[in-house]
């Protein structure tokens, strides 16, 4: 029996199996940025309003048709609904696991060996959102969220 490569979405289209082949998938071609540097995602992270899949993971830059790019770095909620329209949205139930898919982790090669390099120079730097004291902060409200919800 063969096994099925279509990847699991949630009920509202984040993809939650085989995040790192979709991924790897999605994007055929890839644009220069001012630095000389060669992007074909530019991923960012958030939290979500899905009870089991708390955090999800976006493009923020996209191709288009006429080979051009739009650009939404930054423009957070108008990232992300770019990235639904498309199907580009990947849920997770780790704060660190999506961080980390963001920086990079669903590279292959060289790419991932760097951008995992770049990520664990800023986790020790103290960079990363994920130790922000106003990450920290909205972590805590969720929790106290969903503890008041179980009472």
């Amino acid at each position: 029996m063969r096994k099925n490569n279509t990847p699991k979405r949630t009920s509202d289209g984040m993809v939650i199996t085989k995040r790192k082949k979709v991924a790897q998938s999605i994007r055929s071609t890839s644009r220069e940025n001012s630095d000389s540097t060669v992007s074909t995602h530019k991923m960012e992270w958030g939290t979500t309003n899905n009870k089991k899949y708390k955090y999800s993971v976006n493009p923020t830059i996209f191709p288009e048709e006429n080979g051009s790019w739009t650009d939404l770095e930054g423009k957070g909620a108008s990232a992300l609904n770019e990235a639904k329209k498309r199907g580009e949205e990947f849920g997770f139930k780790s704060a660190k696991r999506a961080e980390k898919f963001a920086a990079g982790s669903w590279k292959k090669g060289k790419d991932r060996k760097d951008a995992m390099k770049s990520y664990r120079d800023s986790k020790k730097n103290k960079e990363l959102y994920s130790q922000s004291e106003e990450f920290k902060s909205q972590k805590k409200k969720i929790k106290e969220k969903v503890n008041t919800k179980k009472k």
